[in-house]
């Protein structure tokens, strides 16, 4: 397969095949969504390529300029807001290399539904994000996501299991192993790979190095990989629903690990679930080969929240091993 892969990669790298949207998020960012088993290969902020499962430059985006309006049903906040507890990994005091990640995971029980469905996107669960080597300026967001809402191609108003990739002005997100134009069978397709979820549901959600990640031809071997993966009682035996790989850079960038809520379109408390989502046994693992022995630095979450949301981020346990990090939803009453 990897042989494969690379002589895709030679002789197709540089195509000009694009990919079409397949709709829009509240705030108008587009959203594409890419064959299952798709890798996004970025370069810089500037120059993030996405490649077909064997290899095929599918598209490359320029992760710049302002998100075009989608429709909206109401009046309603269109940003995106973020509400997160982060750790950035930063780099090794003895060789100044970005420390990377072995994994990231957490533990939750799927809340109720939110009382309203109307537009909002909500994508909540473990997230790395990787800055641009040279500028620093932010990359993207890859998000093990437990979601809620979009359209009903990549959702609605139903809980899911979603790998996702968001830059400045787009959403990449994978489809079904086997796209129908019936929405039912759509959905019924979809079940294979982003499995429907339900509240009470106990699920882990996991951000894992993937040592086998391919190398890019005429680039130094050291690009670094990272793909979804997660346990619980309707994930498939691959236990990789929405199967999406991302690398950030080469060499690799910056990246903050984070238990974070990406929130769009929400205009009232009854947007989102009706109690607290507490994510336990939070581990968070260094990669050995990017740290230097007896210099692992103490692993402790910050706290950062946009004001014009209305949620609350409370890390109840601090650490890399199992911490505790609960986001606590506005009350509808």
């Amino acid at each position: 397969m990897l042989p494969l892969f690379l002589a895709a990669l030679v002789s197709l790298h540089g195509a000009s095949a694009l990919l079409t949207p397949t709709g829009h998020s509240p705030s108008g960012k587009e959203i594409y969504t890419v064959p299952r088993g798709s890798r996004i290969a970025a370069y810089s902020a500037s120059q993030i390529e996405v490649l077909a499962p064997n290899g095929t430059l599918l598209h490359t985006f320029s992760n710049s300029g302002s998100p075009s309006k989608g429709p909206i049903r109401r009046q309603q906040d269109d940003n995106v807001y973020l509400a997160q507890a982060f750790y950035d990994c930063g780099v090794d005091a003895s060789t100044g290399n970005a420390t990377q990640l072995t994994a990231l995971n957490a533990t939750f029980v799927v809340p109720p539904l939110p009382e309203n469905f109307d537009s909002q996107f909500l994508f909540i669960g473990p997230g790395i994000e990787g800055f641009d080597p040279v500028t620093n300026e932010s990359v993207g967001i890859y998000q093990t996501a437990l979601q809620y809402g979009a359209s009903p191609y990549q959702g609605g108003a139903f809980w899911t299991l979603y790998a996702i990739f968001e830059g400045s002005t787009f959403f990449v997100t994978p489809g079904p192993a086997s796209p129908s134009s019936s929405e039912s069978e759509s959905l019924a397709s979809r079940q294979n790979t982003q499995p429907i979820v339900n509240p009470g549901e106990t699920y882990t959600a996991a951000i894992v190095y993937d040592p086998e990640g391919p190398q890019l031809p005429g680039q130094p071997p050291i690009r670094v990989w990272y793909e979804g993966v997660y346990v619980g009682p309707n994930v498939p035996d691959s236990g990789t629903p929405g199967s999406l790989e991302i690398s950030f850079s080469n060499p690799p960038s910056l990246v903050r690990a984070m238990i974070l809520l990406q929130e769009e379109g929400v205009s009232e408390a009854a947007d989102y679930p009706a109690q607290g989502l507490l994510f336990d046994d939070v581990q968070l693992v260094l990669n050995p080969n990017t740290t230097t022995p007896g210099t692992e630095p103490e692993i402790s979450w910050t706290v950062l929240v946009d004001p014009a949301t209305n949620v609350e981020v409370q890390v109840l346990v601090d650490g890399g091993v199992d911490a505790k990090i609960e986001i606590i939803f506005p009350d509808s009453d």
